[in-house]
C-alpha cells in the first residue's frame, strides 16, 4: 500500500503538469527516470522486494500522456523521412503485440512497454523539443544528477553499496556487479551498465560545450566523469566516449579537409 501511494501521488502530481504544460513535463520525468533504480529499491526497502511493480508504469503512462497531447495539439506531423520510417516502425511493434508464437498476449503488452513506449519519446520530441530544451535537459537534469552519481559511485567503489542497495542486489541475485571481490557503482541507477552510459552523456557534453565555447566553465567537471567511468572499468563506455569527443573535435575544424587529420 505504501508503495501504491507514493506512485499514485507522483503519477498525479506529473500528470497534473502534463494537463497544464506539456512542455514543462519532460524534464521532471526525464529526471525521475535516471534515478528509477534508486526510487524502487528504496520503496522495496519499505514495502518489500519482489511482485509486481507498478513503479515502472509511471514514466510510460506520462510518455503516452504527452504523446496524446501532442496528437490533441495536433503537433504530431510526418514531414520527414525519419518521421516516416519511425511510424513504420511503430506499427511493426503494435503488430508484433499479436504475435501468436511468443506466448500469448500479455507477452507482446510486456514487450511494448519496453520497446513501443520509449519510441513515442521521438514524437514528443518532435512536438514539444527545442534547442532550448535539449540545453535545459543536459545542464539542469543531466549534468546534476552525473555529478551526484559520479560522487556516489566512487564511494561505492572505495566502500561498497548502501545498505538497501545490498539487501536489493542480494534479493535480485545481481551476481553481474560482483568482480573479483570487488563491486561494481550503480550510483542510483538501475545498473552499472547504465550508470556508465549516463556519466558518457555528461562528459562529452560538457567536452561539447567547451568546444564551442557556451557554459566553459563546466569543463571543471571533466575530471570526475572521467575518473567515475574509469574507475568502474567499463572500457566499453570509456573508449566510445573518447571517441565522441575526438570526432567533436576534429570536426570543429573549418573544411572537410581537415577532419580526417585533426581526428
Amino acid at each position: 500500500m505504501i508503495r501504491i501511494l507514493v506512485i499514485s501521488i507522483l503519477f498525479l502530481l506529473l500528470g497534473l503538469i502534463v494537463f497544464v504544460r506539456p512542455r514543462s513535463a519532460i524534464l521532471p520525468t526525464l529526471a525521475f527516470l535516471a534515478i528509477l533504480g534508486d526510487f524502487r529499491r528504496i520503496l522495496g526497502s519499505l514495502s518489500g522486494f519482489g511482485g509486481t511493480d507498478p513503479t515502472l508504469l509511471v514514466a510510460p503512462a506520462i510518455a503516452a500522456l504527452l504523446f496524446l497531447m501532442a496528437l490533441a495539439f495536433h503537433r504530431l506531423r510526418f514531414d520527414t523521412a525519419l518521421s516516416k520510417w519511425m511510424l513504420a516502425l511503430a506499427a511493426l511493434m503494435v503488430l508484433q503485440i499479436f504475435n501468436p508464437a511468443q506466448g500469448g498476449i500479455m507477452v507482446g503488452a510486456a514487450g511494448a512497454l519496453f520497446y513501443l513506449v520509449p519510441l513515442l519519446w521521438f514524437w514528443i520530441g518532435k512536438a514539444f523539443g527545442s534547442a532550448h530544451l535539449v540545453e535545459a535537459a543536459v545542464v539542469r537534469v543531466v549534468l546534476p544528477l552525473a555529478v551526484l552519481a559520479a560522487l556516489l559511485g566512487i564511494w561505492q567503489t572505495a566502500f561498497g553499496l548502501l545498505p538497501y542497495q545490498t539487501a536489493w542486489v542480494q534479493e535480485a541475485g545481481y551476481a553481474a556487479l560482483w568482480v573479483g571481490g570487488n563491486v561494481r557503482p550503480i550510483g542510483f541507477f538501475t545498473s552499472s551498465v547504465e550508470y556508465g552510459h549516463f556519466l558518457a552523456i555528461a562528459l562529452v557534453s560538457v567536452w561539447a560545450a567547451y568546444l564551442i565555447r557556451r557554459r566553459q566553465a563546466l569543463i571543471v567537471l571533466l575530471p570526475l566523469f572521467a575518473a567515475a567511468i574509469f574507475l568502474a572499468s567499463m572500457r566499453g563506455v570509456l573508449i566510445l566516449s573518447l571517441f565522441a569527443m575526438v570526432a567533436l573535435w576534429a570536426l570543429q575544424g573549418r573544411s572537410r579537409v581537415v577532419w580526417l587529420p585533426r581526428a
